[in-house]
């Protein structure tokens, strides 16, 4: 997104708090540093989720970090970003637990289906596969299902 939609954003997310004082230069500057990736057509949905918060959150760049998690839970084809197939650091972690719980509870045909659909780099599945394995292993050893 570019700077001025993300003040636009802070306007409406100020104007639905009923705060009058926009926060300084620097604060924008800063907040903006950490969310400039976000894509713009996220902004609607960062700001409705942010104002149905009971009060303004005390960190704006982690309240957009969230809602754009949000969004892309929500609209898991909607993301704007390209990961590398093999391994990308920057993916979600949020799907990498919807993807952990759709193995223990669906199984891997499943499991596999929704790795497609948000385009889990390769190793993220491995890192899933391994952390279900991993998990069930312990339980085995502790004598649980």
């Amino acid at each position: 997104m570019d700077k001025s939609a993300f003040i636009g954003a802070i306007a409406k997310i100020w104007a639905a708090y009923d705060l009058s004082k926009l926060p300084n230069d620097k604060s924008i500057d800063v907040w903006f540093r950490k969310v400039e990736k976000i894509p713009e057509k996220a902004v609607d949905h960062i700001i409705d989720y942010i104002t149905d918060m009971e009060s303004k959150p005390r960190n704006m760049a982690v309240a957009f970090c969230s809602g754009y998690s949000n969004f892309c839970r929500e609209n898991p084809n909607q993301r704007n970003i390209a990961y590398d197939a093999f391994d990308d650091p920057r993916f979600p972690i949020d799907f990498l637990w919807k993807a952990y719980r759709i193995l223990k509870d669906g199984g891997e045909e499943s499991f596999l289906r929704y790795c497609q659909s948000v385009g889990m780099p390769q190793q993220d599945i491995e890192r899933v596969r391994n952390k279900y394995h991993y998990a069930y292993s312990l339980e085995d050893l502790q004598g649980g299902n």
